[in-house]
């Protein structure tokens, strides 16, 4: 099991989205050129604060908008049931994944 990093993101009218990364992606950039994807792992948006396998299900569970970036993430968050499996795409070998809670 390996660590996680969060940042949670609030604009203007006071809505959240929480971004969630293996910390092992952190600073990478993912290439899927079937697709034409290119998609930087910024530690300006997935990157504030470290989390283990717990900690980070207590915050998927309870957060409404949520961007997922990584296998071991996105295969927590199915297995939670917080993601539907079909939503998932992949770059390039890596899972992301989004979630709208209305």
């Amino acid at each position: 099991m390996g660590k996680f990093t969060m940042k949670k993101h609030t604009d203007t009218a006071g809505r959240e989205v929480l971004a969630v990364s293996d910390s092992d992606l952190v600073g990478k950039t993912l290439y899927d050129d079937d697709k034409e994807i290119e998609f930087l792992v910024s530690r300006e948006f997935y990157a504030e604060e470290e989390l283990d396998e717990q900690d980070v299900i207590s915050a998927l569970s309870s957060s409404g908008n949520i961007n997922l970036i990584g296998n071991e993430i996105v295969d927590i968050a199915i297995k939670e049931k917080i993601v539907d499996e079909d939503a998932v795409i992949d770059i390039g070998g890596t899972k992301h994944a989004q979630v709208y809670r209305i």
